[in-house]
């Protein structure tokens, strides 16, 4: 039956009744012996008592009958951090726990060289119709399809030239696709690096990136004191090809484990379709060419970005 809401009972009171619920199945889905603590008699509820979950975080067992029984006040989130370790809870059922508290979860570290999953990574590069991405929580470039990297938008390079936010300020090519360029897409490109840089528990190659684009570019600057925030969502976006041709694309956003995110913008009719094929295929061969120059941007960042993985 589906659960409802009972008339007149306050969302604060469902809330409550949500948490304790949660906590006392995860309690009871754990042995002693999965979490490291001694084997004991089969008898009482079944799983962790309350006693273990305040052995493994350090607190008292009142604590965790308050927290349990939904009254607990003022939650530390690295309390809270500690309890979604204690009860082995993934990365969904954790930010669900800090959900029903009501706590601020704490941004999470990047782990270094995330890779690309093998289906995530075909996906992206047999897309034929559009341009596609692979993007790591960075905006690191971890896969495109041919048609991207035709058009610009990836290519060739080491160190930050792989980044996609650090190609559409630095990249000439990248930059002048978007006909909007100066009064949206700077600002959201910005935006959204300022996001990331607090998703990511202050990352250091992030700041490394951050301080390379202040430096090099002024537009970059400029957009960077507006102090906004934002998160990529889909969107429809109006590109220039270097045939002159002016195209509309839409965007669909996927997001997947480990913070990785794939971009594909989709032509939104059929002559932007066809107008970007054929610029594709006439500028495949002069890209390729041209690629040393995005190499040598890349180099000149490659001790920076490397030194602060």
């Amino acid at each position: 039956m589906e659960d409802k809401i009972p008339p007149g009972a306050a969302a604060g009171d469902f809330r409550r009744s949500a948490l304790r619920e949660f906590l006392r199945a995860r309690r009871r889905s754990l042995t002693p012996q999965m979490v490291g603590l001694p084997p004991r008699r089969r008898w009482g509820d079944p799983g962790l008592r309350l006693q273990d979950v305040a052995e493994l975080c350090g607190v008292s067992t009142g604590w965790i009958t308050t927290l349990e029984l939904g009254a607990a006040k003022n939650i530390s989130p690295f309390r809270l951090a500690a309890i979604a370790s204690a009860l082995r809870l993934d990365d969904t059922e954790t930010a669900y726990l800090f959900h029903l508290t009501g706590t601020p979860q704490p941004a999470r570290a990047i782990a270094p060289g995330t890779e690309a999953p093998v289906p995530l990574r075909h996906l992206v590069e047999s897309y034929s119709d559009g341009m596609a991405l692979l993007l790591d929580r960075r905006y690191d470039i971890l896969a495109s399809n041919e048609i991207a990297r035709a058009i610009g938008i990836a290519g060739d390079g080491e160190g930050f030239a792989r980044n996609l936010i650090w190609r559409t300020f630095l990249i000439p090519e990248c930059r002048r696709l978007s006909c909007h360029w100066r009064d949206a897409q700077a600002g959201h490109m910005t935006a959204t690096l300022r996001r990331l840089y607090a998703e990511s528990a202050c990352d250091e190659r992030l700041e490394a990136l951050i301080h390379e684009l202040l430096e090099q570019s002024e537009e970059f600057a400029r957009n960077w004191q507006g102090q906004s925030v934002e998160e990529s969502n889909s969107r429809r976006l109006n590109f220039l090809l270097p045939s002159e041709a002016t195209i509309s694309v839409g965007t669909v956003v996927l997001t997947a484990a480990e913070g990785l995110r794939t971009i594909f913008f989709v032509p939104s009719d059929d002559v932007s379709r066809r107008n970007l094929l054929e610029c594709a295929r006439a500028t495949k061969p002069l890209y390729r060419a041209s690629a040393q120059t995005t190499r040598r941007r890349g180099a000149r960042t490659r001790d920076t970005a490397g030194s602060s993985e």
